[in-house]
């Protein structure tokens, strides 16, 4: 696991990212299916913030991966020089 987290930031960050999206997104499609049937959302508003945190840091663990792999890549161009 260290192994690659250190070598390949984006593909563990970026996992961890899209499953916590995943997640999100489908606890969100419950809040709306919610407020299309009943016309509230005082009853799932904390679904829906669950859902919107979800979403928010899965892609900010993506955004971090993202920029890990590209210091990573800026690393391994100065160790070659």
């Amino acid at each position: 696991m260290r192994r690659t987290r250190d070598y390949s930031p984006l593909l563990i960050f970026g996992v961890i990212g899209a499953l916590l999206i995943l997640i999100g997104l489908v606890i969100g499609s419950f809040v709306i299916a919610n407020y299309l049937q009943t016309g509230t959302f005082l009853t799932e508003i904390g679904r829906a913030l669950i859902a919107f945190m979800l979403v928010t840091v899965g892609f900010l663990s993506v955004i971090a991966g993202l920029i890990l792999d590209l210091l990573l890549q800026i690393a391994r161009r100065i160790e070659q020089h």
